[in-house]
């Protein structure tokens, strides 16, 4: 039986920034294998919001510069760190930048 290879985290946040930028207003999460939990919303006026967390002892600055990394596009963000219960998150917003057509929509349009 042959399983599909495990996505690489830059994989796993494309995907949830296609989704997101689908249905804006509504989030997109996804857990980690690793319990780090990522939250993903863009709203309609053209910010995004995104957050890491996890339950004590939460996410690390090296994680969150991890994640910035391998996002679809370049973000410097510092995050806002919040406790809520159990939980530690780092948050951060910015512009949302316009969406560029995938290779596959241009030969589409063509």
């Amino acid at each position: 039986m042959d399983r599909n290879p495990p996505q690489t985290l830059s994989q796993i946040l494309a995907g949830m920034f296609d989704q997101a930028a689908k249905a804006p207003g509504f989030p997109v999460r996804k857990k980690l294998g690793s319990g780090l939990e990522i939250d993903l919303l863009i709203l309609k006026d053209g910010i995004t919001k995104f957050q890491i967390s996890r339950a004590r002892p939460g996410p690390s600055s090296t994680e969150w510069s991890t994640v910035l990394k391998n996002l679809p596009y370049p973000v410097t963000a510092q995050p806002l760190t919040l406790k809520w219960g159990n939980h530690i998150y780092f948050k951060a917003a910015w512009p949302t930048p316009e969406a560029k057509p995938t290779q596959a929509q241009e030969e589409e349009q063509k």
